[in-house]
């Protein structure tokens, strides 16, 4: 006669075997798209000799959020402090209140000086600084006229990418794009084989900077600084990238290098690159080759060119 298990270990015993033969746990699904509108509270803040910046988002959770630091494009994201917001459920407020890390204050609008950031340390400091839009480099910068303009982009298989029908070597790549909301992300790949991330980080530390390569560059690369605009905000980035050299053998004997300029700051300069790990064993660093560009309907692109570099 086999033993039997007490009925109050029956329970606990199958949701253990249920763990056991369970399947891996379903991948987090990414928060759902949300269109960005033009909004006062959110962006970039100056003020007149106080030392510091601020930058600030609307949350998914419906607060605003605000990080107070000492420059713009930063190698690293430190903000000095954080300040954050109760849920706002106003669409159009004239106030926000904001506190945080002994900061409290407020975000308002202002009839004469536009949208303010009014914050007061525990200490007695006061900081005033202004929303305003920087000024990008290079819009609308027009193509010199050995480039190619480059409209020719094909479907390809996937969804959301376009591919040269051309193919390039050593060239100068100008673009132009803009985040339409959050969550936004896209890859540009050079010679359809390097990949950059294209993103909407402003003011979001968690997630990687945009502008910079995806797992192409050697270990101990210098993180790249922090450039990216708020959405609806237009903006530059600007390459120039020389192909990997071969040998009579058809060995690599210089790899890739690039240097990439987002909104005029230098992500990348002159960096060695080689192929993506997921794709070492399948593509070989031949040159030349095509420019692929996803284009999801989380961005807008424009004034794509591309002219040959010549040493």
């Amino acid at each position: 006669m086999r033993p039997r298990i007490p009925a109050p270990l029956r329970l606990p015993l199958l949701a253990v075997f249920a763990a056991l033969f369970a399947g891996p746990a379903p991948a987090a699904q990414p928060p759902p798209f949300r269109p960005a509108q033009e909004n006062p509270f959110v962006g970039d803040w100056m003020g007149r000799d106080t030392g510091y910046v601020a930058q600030s988002i609307a949350t998914d959770d419906g607060t605003y959020r605000v990080f107070l630091l000492t420059e713009f494009d930063a190698a690293s994201f430190e903000p000095l402090a954080t300040l954050e917001s109760v849920p706002v459920e106003n669409p159009a407020p004239d106030t926000i209140v904001i506190a945080g890390d002994g900061w409290r204050g407020t975000l308002r609008r202002d009839c004469c000086a536009g949208t303010l950031l009014d914050i007061t340390h525990d200490t007695g400091e006061t900081i005033r600084l202004m929303h305003f839009t920087r000024n990008v480099p290079g819009l609308r910068a027009p193509p010199p006229p050995d480039a190619v303009i480059l409209s020719d982009f094909a479907d390809t298989a996937a969804p959301f990418e376009r591919i040269t029908a051309r193919k390039f070597g050593d060239c100068r790549l100008h673009l132009e794009f803009r985040a339409l909301g959050h969550p936004a992300e896209a890859r540009l790949y050079l010679q359809s084989r390097y990949p950059i991330l294209l993103n909407d980080s402003h003011a979001r530390p968690a997630l990687p900077a945009c502008a910079a390569f995806v797992d192409c560059t050697p270990p101990g690369t210098v993180p790249p600084p922090r450039a990216a605009r708020p959405p609806l905000e237009w903006q530059t980035l600007d390459i120039e990238f020389s192909a990997p050299r071969f040998d009579a053998a058809g060995q690599i004997v210089a790899p890739a290098r690039a240097t990439v300029r987002l909104n005029g700051v230098v992500i990348h300069d002159d960096t060695p690159l080689h192929l993506p790990a997921p794709r070492r064993d399948a593509v070989r660093e031949t040159t030349p080759g095509p420019l692929m560009l996803e284009t999801p309907r989380t961005f807008e692109f424009r004034n794509i060119w591309l002219a040959p570099r010549r040493e």
